[in-house]
């Protein structure tokens, strides 16, 4: 039987400690025995920090490049640091490289008691650009060409982050080479462009104009008005155009109109049109008869006078009468000097008077 006793009472350890020494001593009639304990006690978790490199380089607490988080662990309880993990890398250092919109990096410190503690850090990571995409309400022809404004609307689209800003629609009226351009912006701040060149757009009509127009005109004159198609922007791509051209007599008695289109190369279309007056009194039938005969001579004289016998005939039998002896003259100098044509028209024109 134990008969005395030293150090042999329990104790509690309640502070951490590298290494402490318990010895009992007990005494028995047989003798006296001693026996030593070394005991170590780390009851504290490890400390464990994090950094990250680079600093936020986005908008709105986005990272737009591979964010690096490394831990730094240590241990104040005494048993020392058995590891330091992010996730599950032992170096205690994590690049991201994907995108998402929580990222969660654990970092784990374990000591060599087992105490263990943990620092959870979550990141916002995009990598991608937004896309952005642009379309056209109509089609330009097969010249190249709008006839009527064109509204561009663009589509802007960001699967991580989300889109923070689209341009709104642009609508371009007329005009040569025109561009449009627009840029989507995602809420990590990262941005995309889109553009469309060499937008050509054309609304207005091509111009069809006749100048050198002189009405009326007698019968001895030339007529001669030009026909102008003209377009400032796009061009003509084809017209009707046809110039006015030829001796007075050649046209109808009373008003002549012609009318000409244009189309322009955007597809639009222009119109324009002249009228004009022939007229026929006795000095201007009196050139023709002239000119015709070459001359007074050769009989051209007579008939000059019964030209002015019809003008000055008192009424319409006397003047029905002067006609006729007028027609008889002209077809007895038909084939010397007066073509048949020549007979007809004077023929013509006198009974118009």
């Amino acid at each position: 039987a134990v008969t005395s006793s030293t150090g042999c009472d329990p104790v509690m350890i309640t502070a951490d400690t590298a290494g402490q020494t318990f010895t009992c001593t007990a005494a028995s009639p047989d003798g006296t025995t001693t026996h030593s304990i070394t005991l170590k006690r780390d009851a504290t978790p490890p400390t464990i920090s994090h950094g990250v490199s680079p600093p936020v380089d986005g908008t709105n607490g986005w990272y737009i490049s591979p964010p690096t988080v490394s831990f730094s662990c240590s241990d104040t309880g005494g048993s020392g640091l058995e590891s330091c993990f992010a996730n599950s890398d032992p170096s205690g250092t994590v690049t991201l490289g994907e995108n998402a919109a929580n990222q969660t990096v654990t970092g784990t410190a374990t000591d060599n008691a087992g105490n263990v503690a943990q620092d959870p850090v979550s990141l916002l990571v995009d990598l991608s650009d937004p896309e952005i995409s642009v379309a056209v309400d109509s089609t330009a022809n097969a010249a190249g060409w709008f006839k009527a404004p064109v509204q561009f609307t663009f589509t802007c689209t960001d699967a991580i982050s989300g889109v923070a800003s689209c341009p709104a629609a642009v609508t371009l009226s007329e005009g040569k080479n025109q561009s449009v351009s627009g840029t989507a912006t995602d809420t990590a701040g990262r941005t995309a462009s889109t553009s469309v060149s060499n937008v050509n757009i054309d609304t207005t009509k091509p111009l069809v104009t006749y100048s050198g127009n002189t009405t009326p005109y007698t019968v001895d004159e030339t007529v001669h008005i030009t026909c102008t198609a003209t377009d400032a922007l796009s061009g003509i791509a084809l017209d009707t155009c046809v110039d006015i051209t030829g001796p007075a007599w050649s046209f109808v008695l009373g008003v002549t109109t012609q009318t000409a289109s244009a189309t322009d190369r955007a597809g639009n279309v222009g119109t324009g049109s002249t009228s004009f007056t022939v007229i026929v009194t006795e000095a201007s039938l009196g050139n023709l008869i002239t000119r015709f005969f070459g001359g007074t001579g050769n009989g051209a004289n007579g008939l000059l006078a019964k030209l002015h016998a019809i003008v000055t005939a008192p009424d319409a039998n006397a003047k029905s009468g002067k006609l006729g002896a007028f027609d008889n003259q002209v077809d007895a100098k038909t084939g010397n000097p007066l073509t048949n044509a020549e007979a007809a028209l004077l023929k013509q024109l006198a009974a118009a008077l």
